[in-house]
């Protein structure tokens, strides 16, 4: 094991095996714990979501941050450099089944035997198709495939894009006081938009016994208050809320 040379090693990226990770005396919080002539001690960083344990063992690369030469102590926190996540990486190889966690209008995160990876829109359908309107979170997906071996970025696809599902919506069905299901996709304070169709949104109103019980994802009957048929105004939909079918 490499040998620590304090002036020239601080703040340089330096490379160990994390032995452990968990409470420490010297610190308030959990830390790795890096094998070395000298007690190592590192902490993760937020921009990544792995389950902790799956560094045990795991050749990663660090940078020192500070020095306690009294104690001897150095500490330090995890670089996620391409050395260290070809480590983490190892793991994803084999499980390629993984939990929907969060749902966002771009794609959505998911969680991969306790590592959480991203997935765009793109990554999981052939046309324009958004998750939120075929999955919910909580949702299993199988066949997924890391995008970028060579890279630290942390985002999968699927194995074999899906077809877009049928819509039951068509354009000549849209008309003022029909009503149709949708997905909410975006939230603000006085309304929402909800996606009823192919790159289509409909405004709504959220009613007041509803407000609460709306979020990112609810599946929702809207019905059409006005269908703008100028061209500037690219067939604009507006409507309300009448009912939440899914939460």
């Amino acid at each position: 094991m490499k040998r620590f040379e304090i002036r020239d090693d601080f703040k340089k990226i330096l490379q160990g095996t994390i032995i452990m990770y968990g409470a420490c005396d010297e610190t308030e919080e959990d830390m790795f714990v890096i094998s070395s002539d000298k007690r190592v001690l590192v902490k993760d960083n937020p921009k990544y979501k792995i389950d902790k344990k799956k560094y045990i063992g795991k050749v990663v690369d660090y940078v020192v941050e500070h020095i306690d030469r009294e104690n001897n102590l150095i500490f330090g926190k995890i670089e996620y450099s391409k050395n260290t996540m070809a480590s983490i990486k190892k793991d994803l190889y084999h499980n390629t089944l993984g939990t929907i966690e969060k749902i966002l209008d771009w794609g959505a995160f998911i969680n991969i035997n306790g590592t959480q990876v991203k997935a765009l829109n793109k990554d999981i359908f052939k046309d324009n198709t958004r998750i939120f309107e075929v999955f919910k979170e909580g949702d299993m997906i199988d066949n997924l495939k890391l995008k970028y071996v060579e890279k630290t970025a942390l985002e999968v696809e699927l194995n074999v894009k899906l077809n877009s599902p049928e819509r039951g919506v068509k354009k000549e069905d849209l008309k003022k006081g029909k009503e149709f299901e949708g997905t909410i996709r975006t939230i603000m304070p006085t309304a929402c938009f909800v996606y009823i169709l192919n790159d289509r949104d409909v405004i709504c109103s959220i009613p007041d016994q509803l407000e609460e019980d709306i979020q990112i994802g609810s599946k929702v009957i809207v019905r059409l208050t006005t269908v703008s048929k100028l061209v500037e105004d690219n067939n604009k939909l507006r409507g309300k809320v009448v009912k939440i079918i899914e939460g």
